[in-house]
C-alpha cells in the first residue's frame, strides 16, 4: 500500500494531532450546549477542542518563530469579516435577552473563523488534512451506522431510537421531522434529519468522487472493498433521512459538475455505482417489507402537486409552507428596510416578532427564523454581503479546480477535485438551509485551505494513495 508522499519528513505534535481527532469528532454535536444563562448555553464541546487547537497553533508558531499564514482561503475569510462589520449593527438591541442571542451567535462564527485560519498556520499542512480527512470520514460512517439502526428503532419501538441526552427539550416528532405515513426518518445524533443529511452530503460527494476518480487504489481507506462498503453506507443513511434541501443539493451539484465537463468516465462510474446502491436499497426495504418507505416519496408528490396557479401558499406539506412563508417575509423586511447592507446579523428576529405565520404543527410557525445562508447572508448584510460571500465561495471552487487540473493525475489533483465538488454541494444546500454558526461549510474551507498550501509546490507525476495507510 502506497503511503503519503513525504510523510514523516514533518509529523505533527502528538497533541496537535489529538486535538484535530478530536475536534471533528465535536463537530456533530454543536446544538448541544452547556452551561446555561438566559436559556442559552455558552460552551460547545467543538469550541472547546478549536480554542485548546487554536492555542495549540499560537504556542507551536511562537516557538518555531514562523510566520502567520492565510492563503487564498484565509485571506479571503478575513476579508469577507471586514465586509461583515458593516452590519454588525445588531448590538443595537432593546432586550438583553436579544444581546446575549447576537453574542452567541457572533462567538459561534468568530470561533470556527479562528480555528480554520489556526488550522491552515499548523505546520504541516499534509499531515493536518490526512488526520481532518480519515477522522471526518470515520466519523460519518459511525453516525450512518446508528442512522441505520435507528431507522429500525424508531419504526419497531426498539432502544436508542432518540437521544434526549444530546437532545434535551425537543421532542420525538421534531427529533424524526415528522412522520411520512408509517415511516419515521432517523437523525443520528442530530436535531432532526436535515441536520443528518446536511452532515453526510460533504461525505457522500468527497468520497464519492474519490471512488469513482481512482480504480487502482484506495485513497482512503486501506482497500477500495471497505471504502465502497463505506460509502454505501453512508448513502443508505443520506436516503433514508428524507431530507429534500440535501436531495436537492446532490441532484444540482451533479448536474453542475456534467455541465463543467469533469472527467465522463469519472461521472459514468459515480453515477452507475451511486444508482446501484439506491436501486439495491429501495427494492431491498420493499421486497423485506420492513419500512414503509414509499410513504417518505409522498412527501415529494404533495409538494410538487400543490403548487398550483394560485401559489406557493397552497402547498399541502407544512414544513414547506412554514420555509416559504418565513422567507418571504425575510424578504419583504429586507427589502422595505436596506437591501444594500441589510438589517444587521440578528436583527431580523427582533424585526419580525409581530408577523404571524402559517398553521405548523398544531400551532403557528416561527417566521422570525429563515432557511438557507445565501437568504440570511442577504438579508442580515445585504447585496453587498451576499455578494462577497458568493465571489468569495464560487473562487475557492475555481481555485480547487485550477490547482487540480495542473496536478492531476496525481491523488493530489484528485482529491482537490473531490473538494470543491464537496464544496459546491454545500453551496446548493446553503441556498435551502444552513447559516453561518454551521460547521459544515468552516470545515470544507479549513479542508480546501489545507489541499491549496499541500500543493502549493508539488510538481506532476505519482500515484495515488496518498492518504491511505
Amino acid at each position: 500500500m502506497s503511503a503519503w508522499p513525504g510523510e514523516g519528513a514533518g509529523r505533527l505534535p502528538l497533541s496537535i494531532r489529538v486535538v484535530l481527532v478530536l475536534f471533528v469528532l465535536a463537530l456533530p454535536f454543536h446544538t448541544y450546549r452547556f452551561l446555561q444563562v438566559g436559556g442559552s448555553g455558552l460552551i460547545r464541546l467543538d469550541w472547546l477542542a478549536g480554542g485548546l487547537l487554536c492555542a495549540l497553533v499560537v504556542i507551536d508558531l511562537i516557538l518555531s518563530a514562523r510566520t502567520i499564514r492565510l492563503g487564498y482561503v484565509g485571506s479571503g475569510i478575513l476579508a469577507l469579516c471586514g465586509i461583515f462589520l458593516l452590519s454588525l449593527t445588531g448590538l443595537v438591541m432593546s432586550y438583553l435577552s436579544d444581546l446575549l442571542r447576537f453574542m452567541l451567535f457572533f462567538i459561534q462564527v468568530l470561533v470556527q473563523i479562528l480555528v480554520v485560519l489556526a488550522i491552515l498556520n499548523i505546520a504541516d499542512s499534509r499531515a493536518a488534512l490526512r488526520i481532518l480527512l480519515k477522522t471526518w470520514f470515520f466519523l460519518a460512517v459511525g453516525i450512518s451506522l446508528y442512522a441505520l439502526y435507528q431507522t429500525l428503532a424508531r419504526n419497531y419501538g426498539l432502544p436508542l431510537a432518540y437521544l434526549p441526552v444530546l437532545n434535551p427539550g425537543i421532542d420525538k416528532i421534531w427529533q424524526s421531522g415528522g412522520t411520512f405515513g408509517l415511516f419515521t426518518r432517523p437523525s443520528s445524533v442530530f436535531a432532526e434529519p436535515s441536520f443528518l443529511g446536511s452532515f453526510l452530503l460533504g461525505p457522500l460527494l468527497l468520497l464519492g468522487y474519490l471512488h469513482a476518480a481512482s480504480r487502482s487504489d484506495s485513497i482512503i481507506f486501506r482497500t477500495r472493498q471497505r471504502q465502497m462498503l463505506a460509502l454505501s453506507v453512508i448513502g443508505a443513511a443520506f436516503i433514508l433521512t428524507f431530507s429534500l434541501s440535501a436531495f436537492l443539493a446532490l441532484a444540482l451539484t451533479l448536474l453542475t459538475v456534467v455541465l463543467m465537463r469533469l472527467d465522463r468516465k469519472v461521472m459514468l462510474r459515480a453515477l452507475r455505482t451511486s444508482g446501484l446502491v439506491i436501486v439495491f436499497l429501495v427494492v431491498g426495504i420493499q421486497v423485506s417489507g420492513i419500512l414503509d418507505f414509499v410513504s417518505a416519496f409522498e412527501r415529494v408528490s404533495r409538494i410538487s402537486g400543490s403548487i398550483t396557479s394560485q401559489g406557493m401558499e397552497q402547498v399541502a406539506d407544512g414544513s414547506f409552507q412554514a420555509q416559504w412563508a418565513r422567507n418571504s417575509t425575510a424578504i419583504e423586511i429586507w427589502w422595505r428596510r436596506n437591501p444594500v447592507t441589510g438589517l444587521g446579523f440578528r436583527r431580523y428576529e427582533i424585526l419580525s416578532r409581530t408577523v404571524q405565520g402559517p398553521d405548523w404543527y398544531g400551532g403557528k410557525a416561527d417566521v422570525s427564523m429563515m432557511h438557507g445562508l445565501h437568504l440570511r447572508v442577504l438579508v442580515e448584510t445585504g447585496l453587498i454581503g451576499l455578494t462577497a460571500l458568493l465571489i468569495f465561495w464560487i473562487g475557492t471552487v475555481r481555485t480547487l479546480r485550477r490547482r487540480a487540473r495542473e496536478l492531476l493525475p496525481r491523488a493530489e489533483g484528485t482529491l482537490l477535485q473531490a473538494i470543491s465538488i464537496a464544496l459546491l454541494g454545500f453551496f446548493f444546500f446553503s441556498i435551502f438551509r444552513g447559516g453561518l454558526a454551521r460547521p459544515e461549510l468552516w470545515t470544507l474551507l479549513a479542508f480546501a485551505g489545507l489541499g491549496l498550501q499541500m500543493t502549493a509546490s508539488t510538481g506532476r507525476g505519482g500515484g495515488p494513495g496518498w492518504i491511505s495507510g
